[in-house]
């Protein structure tokens, strides 16, 4: 019986096509999808779901319960926590953390280092930059867009369709700048932002649609009364 097999618990389901390198661990109730590759190092915990030809790299943990959809990427050394949910076809780097019950939209990119709360959600197509934390239950809005090293413990709201090019502009708090923006290359606080609006656009319509915008964030994400 070959190092691989020793590994895999006889409880586990492990489809046609499935690879399983040396050193991987497979515990009971697990189950691996067709065309799946779980890397050496990785460790499968019991019931967790790893779905059709995703992808587990080297070192992983895939936390008990967890669900990783088709087509999903997870870096090398990564923690995946207790029934968390990563979604098709989504991106997670290396070293990044996932904690307990974080759902992670499709589409979804987490860079290397970047930590996701407890029962935090990340939204389709949204962009976690490397070094961001994530908090405990925030939900950060789809397509958005968080600035490398931020730390956002609340929510981050998106505003789709803006601008002369039609793009997201994100809002969240990060908790050492305050109300924070980012749009396309830009990525500032209000101050910055507004200026930033005033050089390219002046008073046109895109400019007061976006000053618009910012004081519907202060409301949404800076006033805490219920």
């Amino acid at each position: 019986m070959s190092e691989t097999a020793k590994r895999i618990n006889e409880d586990a389901v492990i489809a046609r096509g499935a690879r399983i390198e040396s050193g991987a661990v497979i515990e009971s109730g697990a189950r691996i999808g067709s065309g799946a590759r779980i890397e050496r190092d990785a460790r499968i915990e019991s019931g967790a779901w790893i779905e059709s030809d995703a992808r587990i790299r080297r070192g992983t943990r895939i936390g008990r319960g967890a669900v990783i959809e088709s087509g999903a990427r997870i870096g090398n050394d990564t923690v995946i926590g207790n029934s968390a949910w990563i979604g098709r076809d989504a991106r997670i780097e290396s070293c990044a953390v996932i904690k307990n019950g974080a759902r992670i939209g499709s589409g979804a990119r987490i860079e290397s280092g970047a930590r996701i709360g407890n029962d935090a959600v990340i939204e389709n197509d949204a962009w976690i930059a490397s070094g961001a934390v994530i908090g405990n239950d925030a939900q950060i809005g789809r397509g958005a867009w968080i600035e490398s090293g931020a730390v956002v413990t609340s929510n981050a709201i998106t505003f789709n369709y803006v601008g002369s090019k039609h793009g997201t502009l994100t809002a969240y708090v990060d908790s050492q700048h305050g109300l924070y923006f980012t749009r396309g290359c830009f990525a500032g606080n209000v101050a910055s932002f507004l200026s930033e609006v005033q050089k390219t656009h002046g008073d046109n319509k895109y400019a007061q649609s976006y000053r618009l915008l910012v004081q519907a964030a202060e409301i949404l994400l800076t006033n805490q009364e219920d």
